[in-house]
């Protein structure tokens, strides 16, 4: 069974160009599992890719830290989300935004498991079963 070609090419892209410096990033997978689940509308995910934290960002934070009002005048809980919405948007480069729940299309990743398959007959049944025919 070859790789799956999306995987492929995806890892292709990821690849940094010669010459660059290549850093190792420990990053939590069930921080990630954790944040995809939680994700909503009004709350959104960042991987800060220098040191692997997840990070929260409220639509309220954001709209804060986008307005660039005094934090003084949020309570000190709040405060500290305000000052890391401040530093994604300041800072975007460094932050990856997660999923949220209308990024992450579940049939259409069983589908591109089911055709992955060097076995045609293999893919198709696959297909057929998700597909419930």
């Amino acid at each position: 069974m070859s790789e799956p070609r999306a995987l492929s090419d995806r890892a292709e892209a990821a690849t940094p160009p010669k010459g660059t410096l290549q850093m190792t990033l420990t990053v939590k997978l069930s921080e990630i599992v954790e944040a995809l689940d939680s994700a909503t509308e009004e709350l959104a995910y960042y991987l800060d890719k220098r040191t692997g934290e997840i990070i929260l960002v409220t639509d309220e934070d954001m709209q804060a830290a986008e307005d660039d009002e005094l934090i003084s005048e949020y309570p000190d809980w709040q405060r500290e989300s305000i000052l890391k919405a401040r530093e994604v948007l300041r800072d975007p480069d460094h932050f990856l935004q997660l999923p949220d729940q209308f990024d992450i299309h579940e049939y259409q990743i069983m589908e591109d498991f089911c055709i992955q398959f060097e076995d045609r007959d293999i893919g198709q049944e696959l297909h057929r079963l998700i597909k419930g025919s």
